[in-house]
């Protein structure tokens, strides 16, 4: 009994001590978990900088008096609905790119805005409030799929989000008193705001460029933050970013949210745009095309999804009609890009500059022995 009671009141010391010890090692732990996400991410493990924001104005207000003057008609609408798509596609981006999920409910997250704002907006509800509740429901639309998403793996995932799809396009249809099922529902009012008419196509561009270059300045702010590294790595390597302290599951959250965002919005400014929504504004169709946005842009910043929105969408939009052969030639396309440019229009800059590298190199070896041969 005394031995065992000795024993006792040993370990009953030791373990005070043994407790800093723990924090210590864990705490070491951690440390070289950042350490191997650091070596992973290398130069993205860096907060980038972002351009000038005068620069960005200058741009925006360039583009908003030149561009209405050079480009009418049809056109003009198509570049308007690009416009809403590279919106859309960028919130699908940091859902994809920074959240690790492939998500094809992005056009249903629309149609919740887009349905918000068309209901809501009116004599009592101003366009500015229904369209900041068309971005709010889109963003608890999709933080929805990023509770569930952060349980499961990646690739259950996309059968979530293509049941929240199916489910909320069951919901429009069937919801005949409210949504006008599929006969759809018309806007109430005209919209204007700062002094734009937005029934007008040149000022409901020049509103939509300025809208989308305010997703783009967030959406760069958002990877540029320590926020977006946290989030880049626990898409790199989840089980280092985890031990290095990052709470993976609040974080995907974040992201799917913040894609909801810009979703709702976009769909919203679809609303406006046609002046009436129906199921078939948001098929399935829809979240493809802007899932493909996202592949051919790559994972950089959010202005090559914005070039990626603007060829595809007068693609599928206008070229592919021309001919009975345009949807083989766009499937050629995309497979070519894909093979050649593995890394999207963002990594383009990237193979230009080791193509340049390569034939410089060649000529200087030739060069040199050419002049050996002397």
């Amino acid at each position: 009994m005394p031995a065992t009671g000795s024993s006792q009141r040993s370990e009953e010391a030791a373990a005070p001590a043994a407790a800093p010890l723990a924090e210590e090692h864990a705490a070491r732990h951690a440390r070289a978990a950042r350490r191997g996400l650091a070596t992973i991410l290398g130069d993205r493990g860096v907060p980038g900088r972002q351009r000038p924001l005068l620069t960005r104005l200058i741009a925006v207000a360039l583009l908003v008096q030149v561009v209405p003057g050079l480009v009418s008609g049809p056109n003009l609408l198509t570049l308007n609905l690009a416009c809403v798509y590279a919106m859309a596609a960028i919130g699908l981006s940091i859902v994809f790119s920074l959240g690790g999920f492939v998500s094809v409910a992005q056009a249903a997250v629309m149609a919740v805005g887009g349905y918000i704002l068309i209901l809501l907006f009116g004599p009592t509800v101003g366009f500015p409030v229904a369209l900041l509740l068309a971005g709010l429901g889109g963003a608890l639309v999709s933080a929805l799929t990023g509770i569930v998403g952060a349980r499961v793996k990646s690739h259950y995932f996309i059968l979530i989000s293509l049941a929240l799809a199916e489910t909320i396009q069951l919901v429009i249809t069937n919801a005949t008193s409210v949504t006008g099922g599929a006969n759809g529902v018309g806007l109430k009012a005209p919209a204007s705001v700062l002094g734009l008419d937005l029934g007008l196509p040149t000022d409901y561009f020049r509103f939509i460029t300025i809208l989308t270059f305010v997703v783009i300045y967030l959406a760069d702010s958002l990877r540029a933050s320590r926020a977006g590294l946290a989030l880049r790595a626990q898409t790199v390597d989840g089980y280092l970013a985890l031990a290095a302290g990052v709470a993976i599951g609040r974080y995907r959250i974040m992201a799917t949210a913040i894609g909801g965002v810009f979703a709702g919005l976009a769909g919203g400014m679809v609303a406006i745009r046609d002046g009436y929504l129906g199921p078939q504004n948001f098929g399935l169709d829809t979240s493809i095309l802007l899932l493909l946005m996202v592949v051919i842009a790559g994972t950089g910043r959010a202005g090559s999804v914005v070039v990626s929105a603007l060829i595809l969408t007068f693609l599928s939009q206008g070229l592919l009609t021309l001919t009975s052969t345009g949807t083989l030639i766009y499937g050629m396309g995309l497979i070519v890009l894909i093979i050649f440019a593995p890394e999207g229009l963002g990594g383009l800059p990237r193979l230009a500059r080791g193509a340049l590298g390569r034939l410089g190199a060649r000529r200087a070896g030739t060069a040199s022995d050419d002049g050996g041969e002397r």
